[in-house]
């Protein structure tokens, strides 16, 4: 039995420390790959504490094991049907390196920064939905190869397949490409 899957069960017992301490392992992953997904902050948020909810409330109903990559499952779904309620997908919405202290960098930086984050949400807005799931999960998420097939329900091939031609698809863009090389 996983270490995950150990912790669970002592949280679906009442131990508040096992818990907490699956949330606070596992939230940072989920939320980037939904942050990305969602493109705003309370709603990626909001969505990533969701998956938590859905895991355990899963969990007391029937004997499953909760895994990153069941948590990633539940991530995907959620955002699926997050975009299908709200059926208007804006990309200007999104704001993939709010992280960026615009007082540290000079408005030059900053007006430099603004155009690299509109070009590659743009460009991965433009991705289909496989492409654009492996994308994220790989370069965002920080997951293996192996992790990603688990989630995807595909091979380690197909996930590499999928990988080479979206990043195939990216160089293609010219903006893009500009500012990767």
């Amino acid at each position: 039995m996983s270490k995950l899957c150990a912790l669970s069960d002592n949280a679906l017992n009442g131990d508040e420390n096992s818990l907490n301490e699956i949330y606070n392992s596992y939230i940072v992953p989920i939320y980037k790959y939904v942050y990305v997904r969602i493109g705003n902050k309370e709603e990626a948020e909001d969505i990533a504490h969701t998956v938590f909810v859905k895991a355990f409330e899963a969990k007391k109903k029937k004997e499953i094991d909760i895994t990153l990559n069941y948590l990633f499952t539940i991530a995907r779904t959620t955002v699926i049907d997050f975009w299908r309620k709200k059926k208007n997908v804006n990309t200007d919405d999104f704001e993939i390196f709010d992280k960026i202290e615009s007082k540290d960098i000079g408005a030059y930086e900053q007006a430099k920064q603004n155009d690299i984050r509109n070009i590659v949400t743009k460009a991965i807005a433009r991705l289909e939905g496989n492409q654009k799931d492996v994308v994220i999960m790989k370069f965002v998420s920080d997951m293996t190869t192996k992790e990603i097939a688990k989630i995807l329900n595909k091979t380690e091939s197909n996930v590499r397949k999928i990988q080479s031609r979206a990043i195939e698809f990216l160089r293609k863009d010219p903006d893009f490409n500009r500012i990767i090389s």
